[in-house]
């Protein structure tokens, strides 16, 4: 059967994300046979569907199915020129496939980002540096945004460094950008608040927010800096990457509040450091208790990291800072300490199909392990499957899988042996074990020369008897004593005695050599078979030369001696 014909005029289809696109296919049945057929895209992105009209065509018919593309619901599709390849499988036979390329095209869409400034309202005590984030949401639209961030306060003293100063918002994502600034501080025991108008701009205008920077300054009187105490400030993390520790504010020195802003620091730079609060006031003569959570990168595997790290509380213009320590280590990956085991380490068989036991052994390991097997052979050409493929090994245990090599059978009367190498895979770790497969395959060869030397044998064999039961020379005894006499008394044996007496002669030697030639079948190789073959063949010519005559009995000899000397042939070659 032939596959479908289809085609389109169609090169572009724009999809949005609440409008579908739709173009015509046509679909041509160029088989004998009602079909219908089944239109999807080939290796589709997540966030296309297609839907078309009817497919069902008689032989022959000719139609023209709509067909519509789609976004689906919840899902965000990126602006973007994508090349796609509509795929027509028929379902009675879904060997038969054509093929129609066609692009997608999904146009700018969404409103622009929004602009959040977290905290929107920051208080400086007795300080004039102070933090604050913003965020840019773009997770509506769905093309990326590029904004340029500008602050302005109304009488433009505040000075604000972004960092970054031009964000790259993607689509559908958000962008988190960190804003520290620098307001002058109000005189001793006044207060200020002034107004951050914070704009992020890209082609299709401006978003704000504001910020709120409250200060105020105490009177003038001696401050002494804050202590901190980390509790504990040693944390020991096995194949964990987060510690959660507590900072104590101490205040209890001081007789005034003081606006506390605290920080992480670490030499590396790679930890991460969460505080229940940034920014917060201790009450004089008092002490705060907050947690903090620490984040670092994992251990190789194996080993051990130190990451030392600070916790620094800014108050009035002063930093306390206090010291800790991280401790990782990894374990080995859990394939370190598994072996693979193969039952048995060397299978013979005289069939196509043989099946191994494969152990994948996990007691010496101290953690789950999973695994996917795999198997390959020397030469690459025998189909290796297992059951199941995939295992899951509990701790200190042993879980198994069965392995089905199948390959052809070699010639007969030789044997094949190849090397398998077993692969237990988990990620880009692996263990290997080994196992050996042989196939044998049975001869004939010898049964057919013992039956075609045994054959032959006894056909000689049996040639002597008749030759014997037909020959006009008196009996056997009756011969040999008229030589005896003639040659006793001085005589001269006549010619047709002499042939007689060569005659019988010849037939016990072949008799003889038959009994020999029985005792050489259980040889292994035929050499006894054929030289006593030839030994009859030629005693059978001389018979007959010696009576001038060719006898049935005669010919079996030599008839069988020719077939005892192919099943000696025979045995050679299977040596």
């Amino acid at each position: 059967m032939r596959p479908p014909v289809v085609s389109t005029d169609t090169a572009e289809v724009e999809v949005a994300p609440l409008v579908p696109g739709t173009f015509p296919l046509a679909l041509r049945n160029g088989s004998s046979i009602v079909d219908s057929y089944e239109v999807v895209v080939a290796d589709p992105p997540p966030w296309l569907a297609i839907q078309h009209g009817d497919t069902n065509l008689l032989p022959e018919e000719s139609r023209t199915v709509s067909v519509t593309l789609s976004v689906r619901p919840e899902t965000l599709a990126l602006a973007q020129r994508l090349p796609v390849v509509v795929r027509v499988r028929s379902t009675v036979d879904p060997g038969r496939v054509a093929e129609v390329p066609l692009t997608v095209v999904v146009p700018l869409s969404g409103p622009p980002a929004t602009l959040v400034a977290h905290p929107s309202l920051v208080r400086l005590q007795d300080a004039e540096h102070g933090a604050f984030g913003l965020r840019l949401d773009n997770r509506a639209s769905n093309h990326p945004r590029t904004y340029r961030f500008s602050v302005s306060d109304p009488e433009g003293v505040v000075r604000v460094d972004l960092q970054p100063l031009v964000a790259q918002v993607p689509a559908g994502g958000t962008v988190d950008v960190a804003a520290r600034f620098v307001s002058p501080a109000p005189g001793p025991g006044e207060q200020s608040s002034r107004q951050l108008s914070i704009t992020a701009t890209d082609e299709q205008g401006p978003v704000t927010t504001q910020v709120t920077v409250t200060q105020e300054t105490a009177a003038v009187r001696e401050r002494v800096p804050l202590k901190l105490r980390l509790e504990p400030s040693q944390v020991v993390l096995a194949g964990g990457t987060t510690a959660r520790v507590d900072v104590v504010v101490d205040n209890r020195a001081n007789g005034d509040d003081a606006v506390v802003t605290l920080r992480g620091r670490d030499p590396a730079g790679v930890l991460g450091f969460r505080f229940d609060h940034t920014g917060f006031t201790v009450g004089a003569g008092r002490a705060v208790r907050l947690g903090v959570t620490v984040t670092a990168p994992p251990a190789p595997r194996g080993q051990s990291v130190t990451r030392p790290f600070s916790v620094v509380a800014q108050a009035a213009g002063l930093e306390s800072e206090i010291d800790g320590r991280l401790e990782l280590s990894s374990r080995q990956a859990a394939i370190a300490s598994a072996a693979v085991h193969v039952q048995p380490a060397h299978l013979v068989t005289s069939s196509r199909r043989g099946e191994f036991a494969v152990d994948v052994d996990n007691r010496q390991g101290g953690e789950p392990l999973h695994v996917v097997l795999s198997a390959a052979d020397e030469f690459g050409r025998a189909r290796i499957g297992f059951h199941p493929v995939q295992l899951s090994v509990p701790p200190g245990q042993v879980a198994r899988s069965t392995m089905t090599v199948t390959h052809d059978r070699p010639d007969g009367g030789t044997s094949e042996t190849r090397r398998l190498r077993v692969t237990a895979s988990s990620g880009p770790d692996a263990v290997h074990g080994e196992a050996t497969f042989t196939q044998e395959a049975d001869s004939h060869r010898r049964l057919w020369a013992v039956l075609l030397g045994l054959l032959g044998t006894l056909t000689a064999v049996a040639g002597v008897l008749v030759h014997l039961r037909d020959a006009t020379v008196g009996g056997i005894r009756f011969t040999v004593e008229a030589l005896v006499d003639e040659t006793s008394g001085g005589g001269v044996p006549d010619e047709l005695l002499v042939r007689a007496n060569v005659q019988l002669l010849c037939l016990a030697l072949v008799l003889l050599t038959g009994v020999l030639m029985l005792i050489s079948l259980t040889g292994t190789t035929g050499t006894g078979l054929r030289r006593g073959a030839v030994a009859v063949v030629l005693l059978g010519v001389g018979t007959m030369v010696a009576i001038e005559d060719v006898t049935l009995g005669l010919g079996l000899v030599v008839s069988g001696a020719v077939v005892a000397f192919v099943g000696g042939v025979l045995l050679r070659q299977r040596a």
